[in-house]
């Protein structure tokens, strides 16, 4: 009986460690919901500036390895569209200059890494596509 109790409060305790991020960024299952969250609007334009360096294709199952770089940025976010939540790394107390992230990410399917950057309260946008070998992909991509 006292087994029971023991396994009982053992998941109480698991419970109250696994809450979700009470950021609403980290939660958000829409891409745009997750640019007005973290940066407080959704129009990006294209630059040049941000470096991204990921594979073309990887293996099913595999972290995707990435490096970004953007230059005089004050906050920065990778996100992957092709997750049920998009965003995958974000830095708003950025002291080097370039910003730098490198990480890995999970991609559940072939998609687009993307890595937006607020620079003077415009947001800037890098895009490349990964795709997952062994898995489907659409014929219109």
């Amino acid at each position: 009986m006292l087994g029971v109790a023991w396994l009982g409060a053992g998941a109480l305790f698991q419970r109250a460690f696994a809450a979700p991020d009470p950021r609403p960024e980290f939660s958000a299952t829409a891409l745009g919901d997750v640019l007005d969250f973290y940066f407080g609007q959704r129009d990006a334009a294209d630059d040049a500036s941000i470096d991204i360096v990921v594979p073309l294709e990887v293996s099913l199952g595999e972290l995707v390895p990435f490096r970004v770089s953007a230059p005089g940025v004050e906050k920065i976010a990778v996100l992957c569209d092709a997750n049920p939540e998009p965003l995958v790394m974000a830095m708003d107390q950025i002291r080097g200059n370039p910003a730098v992230l490198v990480g890995q990410a999970r991609m559940e399917r072939s998609g687009h890494l993307a890595c937006f950057a607020l620079r003077n309260g415009r947001l800037g946008r890098a895009v490349r596509r990964v795709d997952i070998a062994g898995s489907w992909r659409d014929v219109a991509e």
